[in-house]
């Protein structure tokens, strides 16, 4: 029931000014709306920011369990930067000087009330969850707490993942300047030639390796911090390992993720900002090498969708989440490899044949919309 109410919450939070900023494309009275609710979000951000610093004050004063690696300074140093950093962002965003110089190294348009709203969701995403990262990060038994109540089931990833594919279709103007094809076809969701199914496949068996390469190498060099996030994995997808738990959340994590970030978001913000976002919204793992390997995946993601579709990002994402999930580790390095070489060079020779053009591109003719 928490990952209904969750879930619900972040699409009504998110989905809305969404929804208002396409609307506003046409109507000003929508524009406005769109605006204001950033301001509410903001202020919520503002607020979480606050309630950061009284926890880790009270905890302090209560001489409850710290980080005893790093001072407490420097996490309420952090909350303070972070909870400045809100409105000072948000007076970034809605100045024209600023967005036009954006425009410069991004594709943005700076007077498209859209592109406005997703780069100032944009922003309070990634202070929010770093503001998240803090708490837990400063207060170890409450991070404890947190992963160690927590119990996901199929149900629940599938419910968690829901709200980016209706926010990925709302952001791209559904029923408001699209039809349910166009914006297929502007999220990139086309059907994949045989060479972009192969190379997706191959893609992931890749990325397993240097993922799992990663993992071991912050395994040696960082001991401590890998075996805690092993706990929180183990205590989060632990239970979730059998064939059909993995096929449900690699299937739901590559779709809802995908359609989000690659689809709807990385043609209007850029490689860049998407994959940031794409590692902020992963701040579970930590700053460490396994976070790393999530901004490696996140980048590998962004260059197949410039140069296949969202569709065959879909298939790499998906493909590598249930590998790593539901494939044992001593099957897994015959698996990918064999996916890499045999299924890369198939990739080659398919899309050599074909010319290797890019699609799913967002055609020139389509409205100017997120």
């Amino acid at each position: 029931m928490s990952t209904i109410f969750s879930s619900v919450l972040v699409l009504i939070a998110i989905g809305a000014p969404t929804v208002f900023a396409n609307i506003g494309l046409r109507h000003g009275w929508a524009r406005v709306v769109s605006y204001v609710w950033i301001g509410f979000l903001a202020a919520g951000a503002v607020l979480l920011g606050f309630s950061v610093l009284v926890i880790l004050a009270l905890s302090a004063a209560q001489h409850q369990a710290l980080n005893t690696q790093l001072p407490l300074a420097v996490f309420v140093g952090a909350a303070v930067v972070l909870t400045l950093l809100v409105p000072v962002s948000m007076a970034a965003v809605f100045t024209p000087a600023v967005r036009l110089r954006l425009a410069r190294r991004i594709p943005f348009e700076p007077g498209n009330p859209v592109h406005v709203v997703a780069l100032a969701l944009l922003a309070i995403s990634f202070v929010t969850a770093l503001l998240q990262q803090v708490l837990l990060t400063g207060i170890p038994a409450f991070a404890k707490q947190v992963f160690g109540s927590a119990n996901y089931t199929s149900f629940d990833i599938v419910v968690g993942e829901l709200p980016f594919v209706v926010i990925g279709f709302l952001g791209v103007g559904l029923f408001v300047h699209r039809d349910f094809g166009q914006s297929l076809r502007r999220l990139g969701l086309v059907r994949p030639t045989w060479g972009q199914l192969a190379l997706g496949l191959a893609a992931a068996g890749a990325l397993y390796l240097a993922s799992d390469g990663l993992e071991r190498l912050g395994a040696w060099l960082t001991p401590g911090l890998s075996q805690q996030l092993a706990q929180n994995t183990q205590s989060l997808f632990g239970h979730l390992t059998d064939p059909l738990s993995a096929l449900i959340v690699g299937l739901s994590a590559g779709v809802g993720e995908e359609i989000l970030f690659r689809g709807a978001l990385q043609p209007r913000l850029g490689i860049v900002s998407t994959a940031i976002l794409f590692g902020v919204v992963h701040l579970n793992y930590g700053v460490s090498f396994s976070l790393l390997s999530v901004v490696l995946v996140a980048v590998a993601l962004s260059v197949l969708r410039r140069y296949a579709n969202t569709s065959t990002t879909i298939v790499t994402h998906a493909t590598l989440d249930v590998i790593a999930l539901g494939v044992s580790g001593w099957l897994a390095y015959p698996l990918t490899i064999a996916m890499t070489v045999v299924l890369g060079g198939l990739a080659f020779m398919a899309l050599r044949r074909g010319g290797g053009e890019p699609t799913g591109a967002v055609p020139s003719s389509e409205p100017a919309a997120l």
